[in-house]
């Protein structure tokens, strides 16, 4: 089974997320934001099933919910995945990556009691000790990230992978050296290897 996502823009939700303390609708951004949930929805759904199912596939995890609502926004201050919210934007593909690496972080944590987390400090853990939990954090999503996007987008996985590596946009960016560092450790590890030591 893979679950439904359903592409959405609430424009109270984006109220909330700019932490206004008074409701003010723009009627602009609304009809923007729902112009690139229908846009993104309907490329998404090219290709959800092959992309939840390798997901499921690779980690031999099953997804815990038929139903998640992903929620495009133009004030939250970074993706995060639960509710699964990422940014309005003028393009599919960086959405799509955004997507890909949200639902990852959501099938280990619906999978919580399989998954070795930072904290346990073993294994590959263990030898990048010293690493930001950030970093660590983040083995098993870039490793879930790469496989899943080589196998559906093939030759055509740069023009996705490339918007993974947001650290090369934006080098000053606080955390960018924390996934920079992850993304070149899943690479000199192997995706496939960091996945079997992390998922039970």
């Amino acid at each position: 089974m893979t679950p439904r996502i359903e592409i959405t823009y609430s424009g109270i939700y984006d109220i909330v997320l700019l932490k206004s303390k008074k409701i003010k609708y723009n009627h602009k951004r609304l009809v923007e934001g729902e112009r690139f949930a229908k846009k993104l929805q309907k490329v998404w759904d090219k290709y959800s099933e092959q992309i939840l199912s390798h997901m499921s596939k690779v980690t031999g995890l099953k997804w815990q919910k038929n139903y998640i609502e992903c929620f495009v926004t133009f004030n939250a201050p970074y993706p995060f995945f639960h509710p699964l919210t990422i940014y309005v934007g003028n393009r599919t593909e960086p959405a799509i990556m955004t997507i890909v690496h949200e639902l990852s972080h959501t099938l280990l944590w619906g999978n919580k009691n399989k998954v070795k987390w930072p904290e346990s400090n073993i294994g590959i853990y263990r030898t990048y000790q010293r690493e930001n939990y950030n970093t660590k954090l983040h083995f098993s999503v870039h490793a879930i990230v790469t496989l899943v996007i080589n196998k559906v987008f093939g030759r055509n996985s740069e023009k996705y992978l490339r918007w993974e590596r947001w650290w090369r946009r934006e080098p000053n960016h606080p955390m960018a050296n924390e996934y920079k560092r992850s993304w070149e450790i899943v690479r000199e590890e192997g995706p496939e290897k960091v996945i079997k030591e992390l998922i039970k």
